[in-house]
């Protein structure tokens, strides 16, 4: 409102001016308040986003030590079946065919001069 439109709607310049600039400040508060829903908005979707991605490490985490407790029984077992099959009849004399064949490897390597 300028004052010439002041003075027809029967308001004096001070008044005038005070109604400016509560509607001023009315519309800055109005723009703030629209930036931090805006910015509120922003924040949400992003909490939203790394809960999730927590969730994802979390459940990731938890299969990876299910696979490792499997593994490491699964190595277990392999370590007791070599262990059974080294020392039964077959594997001892597999075992002892192996150890004399590095023994002859030994002596032929030493023979060479190496």
């Amino acid at each position: 409102m300028t004052q010439e439109h002041a003075s027809q709607s029967g308001l004096d310049p001070s008044t005038h001016h005070h109604v400016q600039s509560l509607k001023s400040e009315r519309d800055q508060y109005a723009d703030d308040l629209q930036q931090v829903e805006k910015s509120f908005t922003e924040l949400h979707r992003r909490y939203d986003k790394l809960r999730e991605t927590i969730t994802h490490h979390k459940r990731s985490e938890e299969k990876m030590k299910d696979e490792l407790v499997d593994l490491r029984k699964q190595l277990r077992d392999s370590h007791l079946n070599f262990e059974v099959s080294l020392w039964s009849d077959s594997g001892h004399k597999a075992y002892t065919m192996y150890i004399s064949l590095m023994h002859a490897e030994t002596r032929l390597w030493r023979g060479m001069g190496v």
